[in-house]
């Protein structure tokens, strides 16, 4: 059907709290949509149920990925990876008929060496080219994910480098997003939370800010971020210090400000938000002295030349064409 083709990747972003119990996508159901557990022993054997809530039969292709994430959350999925290649998947496809319901099992274990697992069952809905592509077109199609988290027996290393802590721009008037970027550098995945304590460069405390907790996977880097107002008159330099917890970690920063707005230590230019363009520099010089105009600018001006030109032309021309012979 038309309607299967738009490009649906619904997965739950890695965060703290679990999502819904089900993953849904146009009228299909995975269920769970997130297993994330701690086990006694090695062996995996996991169990999802496939729904089809659709009026029409529905053809699935399963397949296993192993798992990461982006440092937004936004999880990825890597196709034929040595863990997930060495966990049996049964079936890999299914046709549901309209109600059904049917269930799929992914068995094996830990890979040695490994303290955890981390995978992602991905079903595909597929409607074998029953649908013409226009040429012009990008032939897509709705994926499920159901997230696999999975801690072996212990012991474990919950290792966390904080390796940045800043201040960014907030899409909110008058807040910004203050920042502590995490790398697990253990074995196994880790929920930290914590805070960043802000200080005026003369030693005043301005605020502490708490930062959303969040799923950090083994290798993987995630930003926990917080939102904070600074004071309207706040000007100069502002000290970050990041505490996580969860396991413990630390890390610190610096931002700049100007009467109360986070701007470029390099420029002193306001940040904008995100979303926005930054403002055209007109008067910053380039190498040489000369003044970095905008492409859109320099083509007018050039077509401004061009039109002088001639028009110039045309009335020699004109004066010529008038003289008596």
């Amino acid at each position: 059907m038309p309607h299967l083709r738009r490009l649906l990747l619904l997965a739950l972003a890695l965060g703290l709290v679990p999502g819904p119990a089900a993953a849904q996508a146009e009228g299909i159901t995975l269920s769970p949509a997130r297993v994330e557990r701690n086990l006694d022993s090695r062996e995996v054997s996991l169990t999802y149920t496939l729904t089809n809530d659709t009026a029409t039969r529905q053809r699935l292709a399963l397949s296993l990925a192993d798992l990461g994430h982006e440092t937004d959350g936004t999880p990825r999925y890597m196709d034929n990876g040595p863990v997930s290649g060495d966990l049996a998947l049964r079936p890999t496809s299914l046709n549901l008929a309209p109600g059904e319901r049917q269930e799929v099992t992914v068995r094996g274990a830990i890979p040695d060496g490994q303290a955890g697992l981390y995978v992602a069952l991905l079903a595909e809905l597929d409607d074998d080219g029953a649908t013409p592509v226009p040429q012009n077109q990008v032939q897509t199609r709705s994926r499920i994910a159901g997230l696999v988290l999975l801690r072996g027996p212990k012991p474990w290393d919950q290792s966390l480098d904080v390796t940045d802590v800043s201040v960014r721009p907030s899409a909110v008037p008058e807040q910004v997003e203050v920042v502590a970027l995490a790398r697990n550098i253990g074995d196994v995945h880790v929920n930290p939370t914590g805070t960043v304590t802000l200080t005026a460069d003369d030693g005043t405390r301005l605020d502490r800010v708490k930062l959303t907790g969040q799923t950090i996977l083994p290798g993987f880097a995630r930003a926990l971020v917080g939102s904070w107002s600074p004071p309207a008159d706040l000007d100069g330099e502002v000290g970050l210090d990041a505490r996580l917890r969860g396991p413990d970690a630390g890390g610190s920063g610096s931002a700049n400000f100007a009467d109360g707005v986070l701007v470029d230590p390099g420029t002193g230019v306001a940040l904008p938000p995100p979303g926005l363009p930054p403002e055209p520099d007109f008067s910053a010089p380039a190498p040489g002295g000369a003044v970095r105009l905008p492409l859109l600018a320099t083509a007018l001006a050039l077509l401004l030349v061009v039109l002088v030109l001639l028009v110039v032309a045309l009335r020699r021309r004109r004066e010529e064409d008038e003289v008596p012979a």
